[in-house]
C-alpha cells in the first residue's frame, strides 16, 4: 500500500514540475513578459535563436474594434500565435496574418474559443496565409486569396466553405513571401474600405504605393476607394530600390 501511494506522490511531482515547466517556457508565470500594444495583450516567447509574439488576449480598446486584424509583427517581432479569449461585440471582420501557425489551443476559430463570444452571423473570417494549417477549425464562412486555391482545394474537398477575398494585395516581386501574397479584404458592393493594410516590407527597397496592375502604371489611393462591383482587385506594390 505504501508503495503504491509513494508512485502515486512520485506521478503527481513530476506531473507538477511538467505544468511549472510549461508556464515558466512560455512566459505564463513571467509578470516582466506580459506586454500591451493598442489593441491586443501578448508575450514573446524567446527560442534559442529567436523569437516570437504569442497574442494572449484583446485590450479593452480592442474588444470594441469592429475590424481585428493580426499584425505581422509587433514591435519589430513576428507575431505566430493568437491563443486568447476575448469578447468584442462589434467584430464585423477578422483578418488572419499569414505569419499565423496556431489560432489558438483548441485548433482553430470557434464560438467562444478565439475573439468573440456570440460573435455575429455577418462574421467575415479572412486567412492571408496561401497554406492551409491543418490545425484550423473552419467557420463555413471564411475567405481566401486566389494563389491558396491549390492548398486549401487539396485539404478542403468542399470548395462552397470557402471563397475568394475581392480585395487582394500583392507584393509584386519574384521571390516574395506567402506565394506573393501580401494581405487580403473582403468588400460588399457600396462598400468603403476601412482596413488599410500596414505597409509591406523588402530587403534593399522602399515601397511607393500601390497600383492597379503589376506594372505599377496607375496609382490606387485607399482613401475613400469604395467598392462598385464584386469582380476581384489586385492591388501591386510599388518599390523604388534604395540607392
Amino acid at each position: 500500500m505504501k508503495s503504491q501511494s509513494k508512485k502515486i506522490t512520485s506521478i503527481l511531482l513530476v506531473f507538477v514540475l511538467i505544468v511549472l515547466s510549461t508556464a515558466v517556457l512560455y512566459g505564463c508565470g513571467d509578470k516582466d513578459n506580459n506586454f500591451e500594444s493598442e489593441y491586443f495583450r501578448y508575450h514573446i516567447y524567446y527560442g534559442k535563436d529567436y523569437e516570437v509574439v504569442f497574442i494572449d488576449g484583446l485590450t479593452e480598446k480592442g474588444t470594441k474594434l469592429k475590424n481585428i486584424v493580426i499584425p505581422l509583427e509587433i514591435d519589430g517581432i513576428p507575431v505566430t500565435k493568437y491563443t486568447g479569449i476575448a469578447t468584442a461585440p462589434n467584430v464585423r471582420k477578422i483578418i488572419v496574418s499569414y505569419n499565423m501557425t496556431r489560432i489558438n489551443s483548441f485548433g482553430g476559430i470557434a464560438p467562444g474559443s478565439m475573439f468573440v463570444n456570440d460573435w455575429p452571423d455577418d462574421l467575415k473570417v479572412l486567412y492571408v496565409s496561401c497554406e492551409y494549417r491543418r490545425g484550423m477549425i473552419m467557420e463555413p464562412d471564411f475567405y481566401i486569396a486566389t494563389e491558396a486555391l491549390e492548398s486549401y482545394q487539396e485539404n478542403i474537398p468542399n470548395p462552397t466553405v470557402y471563397t475568394f477575398a475581392n480585395m487582394q494585395y500583392m507584393y509584386n516581386y519574384d521571390e516574395a513571401p506567402n506565394k506573393g501574397v501580401f494581405f487580403i479584404d473582403d468588400l460588399d458592393v457600396g462598400e468603403t474600405l476601412e482596413v488599410i493594410p500596414e505597409t509591406p516590407k523588402r530587403e534593399g527597397y522602399t515601397f511607393v504605393g500601390w497600383y492597379a496592375e503589376a506594372e505599377c502604371v496607375n496609382g490606387i489611393s485607399l482613401d475613400g476607394y469604395v467598392k462598385d462591383d464584386e469582380e476581384i482587385v489586385y492591388l501591386y506594390a510599388g518599390w523604388r530600390e534604395n540607392k
